[in-house]
């Protein structure tokens, strides 16, 4: 965790803490993102680059607005305003990311899940073992976030002790394809 992530863990963790059990949806998502963090630290920061993008933005827009228009209450009530508006999408957008991470990562998949099943049907036809083919998947072929899910099963597979069915099971909820679960499916 670096610098940045580690502050705003110590100042927004017990604010964060109490949040998480609203933002239950996004912790799926940082799953399937693969985003290294828990919940509670996304929410940590979160919070404070939303906290750090408020008090960089009041005192810029109320002296631009000051300046523009020549009265003090009605551009500092119009700067907190805009203020308060821009950090709640900075907020809803930061929460939002992962999911923009998901599509990412479920399109690339998508785009290659013809050549890489193809080459993975080819493998299988060998009789080899599932996790055999698996490991062979992921020494040779280039199929980007397609091969990084093959990975996580091999690692699954070998770091952890999992069975591969428990494995493929695993794979079928962090993926973030739905075509590549029903792959993951069609084989257990």
């Amino acid at each position: 965790m670096g610098f940045y992530q580690a502050l705003a863990f110590r100042l927004f963790n017990s604010v964060s803490e109490k949040a998480v059990k609203y933002f239950s949806e996004v912790k799926g998502d940082l799953k399937k993102a693969n985003a290294g963090y828990s919940l509670q630290e996304y929410l940590s920061i979160a919070i404070f680059t939303s906290l750090i993008a408020f008090m960089i933005q009041l005192p810029i827009l109320s002296f631009l607005f000051g300046f523009v228009f020549q009265s003090f209450l009605f551009s500092f009530v119009f700067s907190v305003t805009l203020s308060f508006g821009t950090t709640i999408f900075v907020f809803l957008f930061i929460l939002n990311y992962p999911k923009f991470t998901i599509n990412d990562k479920s399109k690339e998949i998508d785009n290659t899940l013809p050549f890489a099943s193809l080459y993975l049907s080819t493998v299988a036809g060998s009789k080899l073992p599932l996790f055999k083919t698996f490991e062979i998947f992921s020494k040779f072929a280039a199929y980007g976030e397609m091969r990084k899910q093959i990975n996580e099963i091999n690692e699954d597979v070998k770091v952890f002790g999992i069975d591969i069915n428990t494995a493929l099971e695993r794979a079928v909820g962090r993926s973030p394809s739905k075509n590549l679960k029903e792959l993951f499916y069609g084989m257990l």
